[in-house]
């Protein structure tokens, strides 16, 4: 019996590796390759590139789609491609531009939503289901939270499917390798660190954990704070440091390719967001067994267990933030306690191998729809 390979092109606009770009490289390492044929679209001058091309998997360079949903060139070009490739499945990360052109092309239409997008009013909302429901046959959302917002924009239900995000555990360092991790960012052996991993951008809010921070540093002398990434609000957290008297207690690492060094050190993982699709920074942290503290902003509910596997606080609230951190500081059994639970909960909902098996099923009933 010949199986017939299925031949899938994902399709992002993205030139920087966000929560797209992780998510596909994760895929990558990870899908049935006697079973699928997979190549990306990407943007000219895209960050992922390398990365992709290093997993030996075909990149295509398209003009005119950088960082664009649509355009007419993006239209033309896709047509181009899929003509050319011919693939089974055209796999969209938001790109609406691939999807006209799949649809014209009467191909199968897979699209992803990542994040969660502020809700609709008529007659927008109307106009956009109408478009969206026609350009995909199957929307995945990454948490319950983004398959309600799916839903609420007028997406049919019987098309919107949850997909967790997916991951492979952080490499767990060696305690001699964490040593000299903490002598790297000149924190002391004894200190607690309470770290944020994300872009330093305002939905990320990290005014509220440096307010936070505050409070929990007036009591605990040994604590440090890391936070890790780069944005456009890093001069403006920088200065607000220093305006709270806590700037040599913080430390700002930039953008680092391989959070694996500071995700080992940190002991309480925090997130700040005012909205999340997801989390892919808590999961880590979660396989590392580190505890974590969330706002309650959405999809970082799904991945936290309250009062389990670390805190869920009411959002905008610095004082409750700073309660839950300084709870955890303070009681290193509890800490101990909701990273181990963190880690049974990652394996069990959060890793790359659930992820991928997911979207063979996905795949596997767009494929045997078109065969009836």
């Amino acid at each position: 019996m010949i199986i017939k390979v299925i031949k899938t092109v994902h399709v992002l606009t993205d030139t920087n590796v966000g929560g797209a770009g992780m998510w596909l490289l994760n895929y990558l390492k990870s899908y049935d390759r006697e079973k699928y044929s997979v190549s990306v679209a990407l943007p000219e001058k895209s960050m992922l590139k390398d990365k992709i091309t290093s997993l030996g998997v075909t990149v295509y360079e398209i003009p005119g789609i950088a960082d664009r949903s649509y355009s007419k060139q993006g239209v033309k070009e896709f047509k181009k491609l899929f003509n050319n490739i011919k693939p089974d499945i055209v796999h969209s990360h938001a790109s609406l531009s691939a999807r006209i052109a799949a649809r014209q092309l009467g191909l199968r239409i897979v699209n992803t939503r990542h994040c969660l997008e502020d809700k609709k009013k008529f007659p927008v909302s109307t106009i956009y289901g109408i478009i969206n429901n026609y350009l995909s046959d199957i929307v995945i959302g990454v948490s319950k939270a983004t398959c309600e917002n799916l839903i609420a924009d007028g997406i049919k239900k019987s098309k919107v499917r949850l997909v967790y995000n997916g991951t492979y555990p952080l490499k767990e360092l060696s305690p001699e390798e964490k040593t000299k991790v903490r002598e790297k960012y000149k924190i002391p052996l004894e200190n607690t660190v309470v770290g944020i991993v994300a872009r330093l951008e305002p939905v990320k809010n990290h005014e509220l954990f440096l307010k936070a921070m505050q409070k929990v540093l007036k009591n605990n002398k040994n604590v440090s704070v890391l936070i890790v990434g780069n944005g456009t609000q890093e001069e403006k957290l920088r200065s607000m440091t220093v305006q709270l008297n806590i700037s040599d207690k913080v430390i700002f690492t930039g953008y680092l390719d391989d959070i694996t060094e500071v995700m080992n050190i940190i002991d309480i993982n925090v997130l700040t967001s005012t909205k999340e699709a997801l989390s892919l920074s808590l999961i880590e942290g979660m396989f590392l067994k580190k505890a974590a503290v969330t706002t309650d902003s959405s999809g970082p509910c799904e991945v936290v267990e309250n009062g389990k596997t670390g805190i869920v606080v009411e959002n905008f609230n610095d004082e409750l933030l700073a309660e839950a951190i300084g709870k955890l500081v303070k009681d290193k059994q509890l800490c101990e306690l909701m990273g181990i639970a963190g880690e049974k909960r990652a394996q069990e909902l959060f890793s790359a191998e659930k992820m991928v098996n997911s979207l063979d099923d996905i795949y596997e009933e767009l494929i045997k729809s078109e065969r009836k």
